[in-house]
């Protein structure tokens, strides 16, 4: 599950309104996670198997130590700048058309 936050505002251009995506943070939040990376530890199997083994046992605590802030930075700006490209070409009332015309 991700929850995405963004904040937009909203300008106008040829008398319509468009929104621009200011920030955009995004919270990855799971109820399992493996992994299983291969040929670490310079082919090392025995040490590779208990890297992965470590890495599945304490998944949550290594995602939320890179969740909000590391994925915000990593993602953020690519999802901004996508957003940004949709938003600036279709118009906001066409994007919500059951919010009035503020």
């Amino acid at each position: 599950k991700t929850t995405n936050q963004l904040l937009l505002k909203i300008l106008e251009k040829d008398n319509k309104k468009y929104y621009e995506i200011i920030s955009f943070e995004l919270d990855v939040g799971a109820e399992s996670m493996t992994m299983n990376f291969s040929n670490l530890c310079d082919g090392n199997q025995v040490l590779g198997n208990q890297t992965n083994q470590f890495l599945n046992e304490n998944w949550k605590t290594i995602l939320q130590a890179v969740n909000n802030e590391s994925l915000t930075a990593a993602f953020g700006p690519i999802f901004k700048d996508i957003g940004n490209k949709v938003f600036s070409k279709v118009p906001k009332d066409k994007i919500n058309p059951s919010e009035n015309s503020d």
